[in-house]
């Protein structure tokens, strides 16, 4: 059984025992639990919707990224997607393996490597935009435009917040 197999049968059964056992209210309000939730659902629907692709994760985030941001260095990518330098390398090397994307030297610089999405990587960030979209639009049909943009004004604030922290954090270490 490979880690992401290991991943989702963890989702499975916490989410099986949120429908009968349910979970106590104290966890159902705190912020880390319901981030922690929002995420693994969201994380759940969107792969099982794209099986196809035989994409992995890390995978759909990078090719979202690279649809915007075509020819990055590979340190920007690592950055913006919010994962460490090596596990962008190994992400990276799967994805050319699968023909998603091709690294690149530009002006003799050895040391920096620039990603470049292949025909096949422009079709696939395509369906993972489009699968985003559509679980946008269903997660947050349950309110309305008013709500939905102070609701992201707000989660925008505290990602700024978690933003600060982490430059803080690695500041002292």
């Amino acid at each position: 059984m490979t880690a992401v197999e290991k991943e989702n049968n963890i989702i499975r059964k916490l989410i099986i025992r949120k429908l009968i056992d349910g979970v106590p209210d104290m966890m159902e309000h705190s912020y880390h639990y319901l981030a922690m939730a929002s995420h693994a659902l969201l994380r759940q629907l969107f792969f099982e919707g794209l099986r196809q692709t035989g994409l992995t994760p890390g995978q759909p985030k990078i090719l979202d990224f690279l649809r915007e941001n075509e020819g990055a260095e590979q340190k920007e990518v690592a950055r913006a997607c919010h994962i460490k330098g090596a596990t962008c390398t190994v992400i990276l090397t799967k994805m050319e393996e699968q023909g998603l994307v091709e690294r690149r030297m530009l002006h003799g610089n050895r040391r920096s490597l620039y990603i470049f999405l292949t025909p096949k990587g422009r079709q696939t960030a395509q369906l993972v935009w489009e699968r985003f979209e559509l679980l946008e639009k269903e997660v947050f049909s349950v309110m309305e435009p008013a709500e939905k943009e102070m609701f992201m004004e707000q989660l925008e604030r505290l990602y700024k917040r978690l933003r600060e922290l982490e430059e803080e954090n690695s500041a002292v270490m």
